[in-house]
């Protein structure tokens, strides 16, 4: 099955996730649309932000899609969704997993994708997140995260 019609085949599933992602924005104030699409795929949640009356609110994409499992397909269908969500104009692009695991695995190939010689440092506007996390989503460089060992030895 291609790539892009099993994302559009989950879209048009209940997504219990999208809910408490649109929920959890609005409680915080956010103006929240659901379900957009700006002209180059659907983008499930989008937080729109005010940050200044002089500054465009900043906007925040959530793509949800349940098959991120499969290395090799996973690598595909995240450049796909990244891409949707920085052609639709999310200055921030947050990939929505059922677990907190799964969220970690899908930042780190945000950072190898990153480092495999890209223009765009794609781990500077996207980030794997479930909504059920109770940690921060912080992705770490491997590098930091090397230094770090040694300084411990």
């Amino acid at each position: 099955m291609e790539q892009g019609k099993h994302i559009r085949m989950l879209q048009h599933q209940d997504r219990k996730n999208n809910n408490s992602v649109a929920n959890i924005g609005r409680k915080k104030g956010y103006s929240v649309e659901q379900r957009v699409d700006y002209g180059y795929g659907i983008i499930d949640t989008v937080w729109k932000i005010p940050i200044h009356p002089s500054l465009p609110e900043i906007k925040c994409g959530f793509i949800e899609t349940d098959d991120w499992q499969d290395n090799q397909y996973c690598i595909g269908v995240l450049e796909e969704a990244l891409l949707r969500g920085m052609r639709s104009g999310m200055d921030r692009i947050y990939l929505v997993t059922e677990s907190e695991e799964m969220a970690r695995s899908l930042s780190g190939k945000i950072e190898i994708l990153s480092s495999l010689g890209s223009f765009i440092r794609f781990d500077a506007i996207c980030l794997g997140l479930s909504p059920k996390q109770k940690k921060p989503s912080v992705l770490i460089p491997s590098q930091e995260m090397n230094s770090s060992d040694d300084d411990e030895k």
